[in-house]
């Protein structure tokens, strides 16, 4: 979960995960939780929250463009936005209470605690596809 610093100097920076369905978001249009954002305490307990988008899109680079703008919350895997995160054009944002996982997916590698959608990782998704085109090579 991460935004451009001048989103966050402008609207703040929520707390508390119930606080991010009063910000900007900008979400992934197929995220299978649709307008939620499910996120995973530590101990794997499940909290959801219900987000009103402000922009949906198809595409994670068109989301982190938008936010890098400082037009909204976005949750992108690392690959995504790391550069931009290292580079300060995003920063990542934790949400308390502090026993939600200590990687967000935006945050994953920059050192911040935070929350992470729940699910398969993008590898599990992908593992079918990777082990047919090395059977295939």
């Amino acid at each position: 979960i991460c935004a451009a610093p001048s989103y966050l100097e402008r609207a703040g920076r929520p707390g508390e995960p119930s606080e991010l369905a009063h910000h900007q978001t900008l979400s992934f249009s197929y995220l299978a939780t649709g307008d939620s954002w499910s996120l995973v305490h530590r101990d794997g307990r499940q909290a959801s929250v219900r987000i009103r988008p402000h922009v949906h899109a198809s595409n994670g680079d068109i989301l982190r463009d938008l936010a890098v703008e400082g037009l909204g919350i976005i949750v992108q895997p690392d690959f995504i936005v790391e550069k931009d995160i290292a580079a300060g054009r995003l920063e990542p944002i934790t949400v308390n209470p502090p026993s939600f996982s200590s990687s967000s997916v935006a945050g994953k590698g920059a050192g911040s605690p935070g929350v992470q959608p729940c699910g398969k990782t993008l590898f599990q998704l992908s593992k079918p596809l990777i082990s047919l085109i090395i059977r295939n090579k």
